[in-house]
């Protein structure tokens, strides 16, 4: 930047006289020009920015961790959400408590996370919920990265937004997860005999 800003200042000191020797024929007059400007250092003013420091390569581990961390647990809980939303539970079993009957019962499932509260979207839209936790998921990444530009401790600020918002994801897989569990148990009682799922 520095050498830009120094050229750009020898290209407008030396126009004057560059139009001079064209007019004149003059090629002692260019050569006379750039030594002025060379010889006075004109146009080589700095301006003294601010640089960010460079990461250490522990900063770095971490930041590409925690980013990593991000989108393994945004995979997770996008896929348990889909899953458990699209694939409802389909029990069919043989309950003996007075006489064998064959019963069949369905568990469906509907999203209870921030993009039905926040947002207002239906709880069984899964491309909606999907969509809306994927942008939430990239805009904190999107985030992050600009943060960790200015190095320092905003670079360490990224770092633990990614990683507390792959905390959300992943514990929003588990919910999932245990959601499904918990739906299984209470559907089959425990005297049942031939579960298929």
């Amino acid at each position: 930047m520095y050498l830009k800003t120094a050229a750009f200042g020898l290209f407008l000191l030396a126009v004057p006289h560059l139009a001079l020797a064209q007019e004149n024929g003059l090629n002692d007059s260019i050569n006379k020009a750039v030594a002025e400007v060379v010889k006075t250092g004109a146009g080589t003013e700095t301006v003294k920015e601010e640089i960010p420091s460079k990461p250490s390569k522990s900063e770095n581990v971490w930041y590409h961790s925690s980013q990593v961390a991000l989108g393994i647990a945004l995979v997770m809980d996008m896929k348990t959400t889909a899953s458990a939303i699209n694939n409802p539970l389909r029990v069919s079993y043989t309950d003996c408590t007075f006489s064998c009957n064959t019963v069949r019962t369905i568990a469906t499932f509907s999203e209870g996370g921030w993009a039905t509260s926040v947002l207002g979207i239906d709880g069984r839209n899964t491309k909606g919920i999907v969509a809306a936790n994927v942008a939430g998921g990239a805009s904190v990444l999107i985030a992050s990265h600009f943060l960790s530009k200015k190095g320092g401790n905003w670079r360490k600020l990224a770092i633990g937004l990614n990683f507390v918002q792959a905390s959300l994801n992943m514990s929003g897989a588990i919910g999932n997860i245990r959601k499904v569990n918990a739906a299984r148990a209470t559907l089959v009682p425990a005297g049942a005999i031939n579960i298929r799922w």
